[in-house]
């Protein structure tokens, strides 16, 4: 249903009460969540109040909205589509698909834009976008525009927001659990998430992860891991690396861990240098970590998923880490222990091998989507 009413300008809706000259919370611009509840709800009453008067008048109630788009003028025209728009998803997909092909959930991977059929948004047009995505329900609302601030590119902020729903399980991971998760050698590759990673935190809430990983390890089976090494033979920037790759995926399936990271695991800095951006003629690990983050922040507009700053953090953590040499003790593996020779051969196991791999997929992801070494500044 799609109609055009007179609606009062409004700058945005207050979430509290507010005598005169006391001062309040106003939500004014974000996504909101049925989990946030109080800022949610507050916006949909809103919502409801100022806009859906016709839907209703038609006989319609509001549980079965499905997603509902507010245009509003700064004059206070408001043209209102609900459940009226085709939704479209630009994603990435997590394996080959022919046209016509069914899509399934587990195809599905980052959400780069949500296009709403071929509707064309005034700059100065303040935005209300309430949507669903399962059983999960979320808001976006921007009022800046009717104070002379940019939109922005509402393909993109959309496919940020649906996407904050589409992986909800993920961004909702407590701050304070990644550098368990990292210790441990995890990070929600690309490949995992939607599923896989978030059952996660269940099994390490419980103290079981060896539980959890023997069922990430049956997931990449010969199949799952040919199918990645054929997709690297298709990037050219990993050219002088494939012959260590192969021979790393080889001896996976093998089961010789130990060759198969001696093959893989130096490659993985290997890889950061060959495509490092910066000035610097023989950068550190510091400067190769924060050339991947700015240039895909702020130079390839990627989607959140992709999580370049956490996935620096993760190789600092894991990948990176140091080490110190005790008599007697067990020297994990890590990338400096391995250089210096003196981490202990039991390290050198399945799950550290499967673990390079999925980091070279997760960089061979950000090589797909924009970072190269095209993107030199020289400064």
């Amino acid at each position: 249903m799609k109609y055009e009413i007179d609606a009062q300008p409004i700058s945005g809706f207050a979430t509290q009460a507010a005598a005169d000259g006391q001062t309040l919370i106003m939500l004014v611009k974000g996504l909101f969540t049925a989990e946030e509840g109080r800022s949610f709800y507050a916006i949909m009453e809103g919502l409801d109040a100022h806009f859906l008067g016709p839907y209703r008048a038609a006989g319609f109630g509001v549980s079965t909205i499905d997603h509902c788009l507010v245009l509003l003028s700064r004059e206070g025209k408001a043209i209102v589509y609900v459940n009226h728009l085709p939704i479209m998803l630009k994603i990435m997909a997590r394996r080959s698909l022919e046209a016509g092909e069914q899509v399934k959930r587990s195809d599905i991977g980052p959400i780069a834009e949500v296009i709403l059929g071929d509707i064309e948004v005034p700059p100065a047009t303040a935005v209300l976008f309430y949507f669903s995505v399962g059983w999960r329900r979320g808001v976006y609302v921007d009022f800046m525009p009717h104070q002379g601030h940019p939109l922005g590119d509402l393909r993109r902020v959309f496919g940020q927001a649906y996407e904050r729903l589409w992986y909800a399980e993920l961004f909702s991971v407590p701050a304070n659990l990644w550098p368990k998760i990292f210790e441990l050698g995890w990070f929600p590759f690309i490949s995992l998430i939607g599923g896989p990673f978030e059952e996660l935190l269940g099994f390490l809430e419980r103290d079981i992860v060896a539980v959890w990983e023997e069922k990430i390890f049956a997931r990449y089976g010969d199949a799952a891991v040919n199918e990645m090494l054929a997709g690297w033979k298709d990037v050219q920037l990993l050219r002088e690396h494939l012959p260590f790759l192969e021979r790393g995926v080889e001896r996976y399936l093998a089961e010789d861990y130990l060759s198969a990271v001696s093959n893989v695991w130096p490659r993985i800095e290997g890889i950061l240098r060959f495509i490092y951006s910066g000035p610097d003629a023989k950068p550190g690990q510091k400067r190769l970590l924060e050339d991947m983050r700015k240039v895909l922040e702020e130079k390839v507009i990627v989607p959140e998923t992709y999580m370049p700053s956490l996935f620096g953090e993760y190789l600092v953590t894991f990948y990176y880490r140091d080490f110190r040499l005790t008599p007697g003790e067990t020297v994990d593996l890590s990338r400096h222990s391995h250089a210096h020779g003196v981490a202990t051969s039991a390290t050198y196991d399945r799950k550290k091998a499967l673990l390079g791999l999925l980091i070279v997929q997760q960089l061979v992801y950000y090589i797909n989507i924009g970072w190269e070494p095209s993107e030199q500044t020289g400064a």
